[in-house]
């Protein structure tokens, strides 16, 4: 009896370890599409192409801002293999006692505190993203998605099993190795969002790589790139002064696809990867037929430049 005793509770603590996103030492490797510096480190230059660096977050020493503790977070960025970015503040993140709900304010944008997860939710509660400002020296506020939980269910990471929220509605999609990969949102207790720690609300596809405590790696992402992976790029390519819009999105029949220069491809794709529309030797201006679609989100590649649209 004792035996079993003991076992049902060494069970029970596997179920419900979850670990603490707000604790010194951790650390989150995340990859993000977006501009890459013309010179080092991106001080006092321009920019010029996209590609994939590695964005790195760690939580550092705790500091009391208006008598509240708070832990700071610091970013390093690291472009290349000898491009990387001063180690610098981004914000600073807190918790409640039991470590279920994390807020956040930004030293970048003179934010001011918000919520940014609450792990007590259920599945079909709504979650609102809210961030605040001082805009004139007046606190201001801008909701940036509305979403619903889809399920809450339980993941291994590192042997334990830790709290999974979904938000189905909310999707990112990126392209790896030639391939279309999607992803839905998820928080992971302990671990943070797939999507990025505290800018899951980003436009830019980011894919989380690894999470550790202190030098213990404790998630790995299921893609199969290293904690360090980041797109090295070959030569400096030429600044683009292409501009594409695309609207309305989202769309019922008809998306309109604007360029400054004519196109010389239209894909479009399911999310699955596969392609469902194709043309050729178009003008800078064109009007995409949807009906024959269902609704849901596809992705548009437009001369290498992709975008998500959605078919009401």
């Amino acid at each position: 009896m004792k035996k079993f005793t003991l076992s049902v509770v060494l069970s029970l603590f596997v179920l419900i370890a979850f670990g603490q996103i707000v604790k010194q030492g951790n650390s989150w490797n995340y990859i993000q599409d977006g501009p890459y510096p013309t010179c080092l480190k991106s001080s006092n230059c321009g920019w010029t192409g996209f590609r994939y660096s590695n964005y790195n977050y760690r939580i550092g020493a705790d500091t009391l801002l208006g008598n509240v503790k708070y832990s700071t977070v610091y970013e390093v960025i690291q472009y290349a293999k000898n491009n990387i970015s001063d180690d610098h503040i981004v914000g600073f993140i807190r918790d409640d006692e039991n470590h279920k709900k994390i807020y956040f304010k930004s030293q970048t944008y003179g934010e001011l505190e918000y919520l940014l997860y609450d792990f007590t939710l259920k599945k079909d509660s709504t979650f609102t993203l809210t961030k605040k400002y001082f805009i004139n020296n007046q606190p201001s506020s801008f909701t940036w998605f509305r979403e619903k939980v889809t399920s809450v269910d339980s993941i291994e990471v590192n042997g334990a099993k830790r709290l999974r929220l979904k938000f189905a509605n909310q999707t990112n999609v990126w392209l790896f190795n030639e391939k279309i990969v999607g992803d839905t949102l998820e928080w992971i207790e302990g671990v943070g969002a797939n999507m990025g720690l505290f800018n899951y609300d980003s436009s830019n596809p980011i894919k989380i790589l690894c999470f550790s405590d202190g030098n213990q790696l404790i998630y790995q992402n299921t893609v199969g790139l290293s904690c360090d992976y980041f797109l090295e790029p070959v030569g400096i390519p030429s600044i683009t002064t292409t501009k594409l819009t695309i609207f309305p999105n989202p769309a019922k029949d008809i998306v309109t696809i604007q360029n400054n220069q004519p196109m010389d491809n239209i894909n479009l794709y399911s999310l699955d990867g596969a392609e469902l529309l194709h043309f050729s030797n178009l003008d800078a201006k064109y009007q995409l037929n949807l009906r024959s679609l269902k609704r849901g989100i596809y992705i548009i590649n437009v001369d290498g430049q992709f975008r998500k649209i959605i078919k009401e």
